[in-house]
């Protein structure tokens, strides 16, 4: 019997020559809601697999607009409904 390895998702890799945008929100003085939209895309260990969710939240107010969760990280993850 062969032990299986653990899986390890891909994260953030930050040594790439891929052009870094710039954050436009530092700095930014937000009095109110729906001023600033961020997102997010982060993943949870299950007994067997991975689950993904990609989330759109209100960076005042902290409220969910959108969100979607899969099995798959792929390009289209944020943008399923």
């Amino acid at each position: 019997m062969f032990a299986q390895s653990a899986f390890v998702p891909r994260s953030t890799d930050s040594r790439h020559s891929w052009r870094v945008v710039p954050n436009l929100a530092r700095g930014m003085e937000l009095t109110g809601v729906n001023q600033l939209w961020v997102a997010d895309i982060t993943y949870s260990h299950l007994a067997e697999q991975f689950a993904y969710l990609a989330v759109v939240l209100n960076a005042i107010s902290r409220k969910s607009s959108d969100g979607h969760s899969n099995f798959n990280c792929g390009p289209a993850l944020p943008l399923m409904r």
